[in-house]
């Protein structure tokens, strides 16, 4: 499996990628391969944790590149 089937496989893959990613829900598929979805993240300082929320849209572009947008308003950022 390609280094692109692995990162398109986001529910799967990005918390392994990224452990501070707790969830990673698809809420709706956008266009050819496009996701909107919902991530829940943790960021810690020493003991100190804050837990952000927000969702975002990721597309594949024809010419293989991967691009993410965090959707103004619908989260912590």
């Amino acid at each position: 499996m390609g280094l692109f089937a692995v990162l398109v496989k986001y529910t799967q893959n990005l918390p392994r990628v990224n452990n501070n990613l707790k969830s990673v829900k698809i809420l709706e598929h956008i266009g050819d391969g496009g996701v909107r979805m919902a991530v829940t993240s943790d960021f810690c300082v020493l003991t100190d944790c804050l837990t952000f929320r927000w969702n975002q849209v990721i597309e594949t572009r024809p010419d293989g590149d991967i691009v993410m947008a965090i959707v103004p308003g619908q989260g912590d950022f």
